[in-house]
């Protein structure tokens, strides 16, 4: 931790908003939020409720952003030592 520390939160946020980025983009153009919820058995009353505006489908993806850290914690350590490498050298 202390040698990729802060390159190791800059690698964290750059993941975070590439990922929230592309959650917005996919639920923004149709992706089908439902049947996502349903395959992991969440439920979706509230999804329904939701308009088709930018701002509502960035809502949607910041909280299906919070279920994707246990995917996204493994990628950004094994990848932060390979950037930290090419950056420093």
């Amino acid at each position: 931790i202390r040698k990729y520390g802060k390159f190791g939160l800059v690698t964290w946020v750059v993941v975070d908003l590439i990922s929230l980025g592309a959650l917005t983009f996919l639920i923004h153009n149709g992706l089908d939020i439902v049947s996502v919820l349903d395959s992991f058995g969440i439920s979706h009353e509230r999804i329904e409720q939701v308009g088709s505006s930018i701002f509502s489908a960035w809502l949607v993806a910041l909280a299906l952003n919070k279920l994707t850290v246990p995917i996204r914690l493994p990628i950004v350590l094994a990848i932060t030592p390979r950037f930290y490498e090419w950056w420093y050298g």
